[in-house]
C-alpha cells in the first residue's frame, strides 16, 4: 500500500530524521563483546546488542528510545567498557 497526500508527507519527515547506520564486522565484534559482559543470550538479545553496538559507535549525545527495561539499560552499562563509546541514554516508554 502506498502512501500519498499528508500520510506521505508525515512519513517522509519521519524517515528524513532517523540516522541509518550499516552493520559492519565492527559492530557485531563489539555486540558479541557486550553479550560476554552481560552473561546475556538468545536471538533477541542478540538483535538488542546489536542495537547497543551500534549507538557506541556513533557520535554523542546518543540515545536509544526502547520499551525494555531490561535487556537495553543492561547492555548500555557494558557499552562503557568499549573504547572510545559514548555515554549512552536510555529513554524506557
Amino acid at each position: 500500500m502506498r502512501r500519498t497526500g499528508n500520510a506521505a508527507k508525515r512519513l517522509a519527515f519521519l524517515l528524513s530524521r532517523f540516522d541509518v547506520k550499516p552493520v559492519t564486522d565492527g559492530v557485531t565484534e563489539n555486540a558479541a563483546k557486550l553479550l560476554d559482559v552481560t552473561g546475556l543470550d538468545g536471538h533477541e538479545c542478540l538483535v538488542d546488542a546489536l542495537i547497543v553496538a551500534t549507538a557506541a559507535l556513533c557520535t554523542p549525545p546518543v540515545r536509544i528510545v526502547t520499551s525494555d527495561s531490561a535487556q537495553v539499560p543492561k547492555l548500555c552499562a557494558a557499552a562503557e567498557t568499549l573504547p572510545a563509546a559514548p555515554d549512552i541514554k536510555v529513554i524506557v516508554v
